[in-house]
């Protein structure tokens, strides 16, 4: 339980210094999401069930959410402090951060959380 808890507020973090606003409805099921994915589940379908259950959300609701956070960023300052926190190039303002993409690239993140630099 306590590695969980330090994950998400790993997490947590990890959206904020992207630039993401707690007060986002979506925040908190990103960094659920964010912790699942990296806990080793196959599938982001695997992951959105979980997370909706435990929110008591629909699915798609859950998605919408997620979206509306990730699509409020600005292009070139989220890559740039993506790019800042990985300490090397892995994005460009041409990537496409969908919901999948930004949830995995995070989740790789949090794996190797002592590479990353806020």
């Amino acid at each position: 339980m306590e590695c969980l808890t330090r994950d998400i507020e790993k997490a947590r973090l990890m959206l904020i210094a992207v630039g993401i606003s707690p007060s986002k409805k979506g925040f908190n099921y990103l960094a659920d999401s964010i912790v699942e994915f990296s806990h080793g589940y196959k599938s982001l379908r695997e992951v959105y069930e979980r997370i909706s259950d435990k929110h008591s959300v629909s699915p798609g609701n859950l998605d919408r959410c997620m979206r509306t956070c990730i699509g409020g960023l600005s292009a070139t300052d989220t890559c740039d402090r993506i790019n800042k926190m990985a300490r090397f190039n892995i994005v460009d303002s041409k990537t496409l951060l969908t919901c999948g993409n930004f949830i995995a690239l995070m989740s790789e993140f949090l794996r190797y959380d002592s590479m990353l630099k806020f």
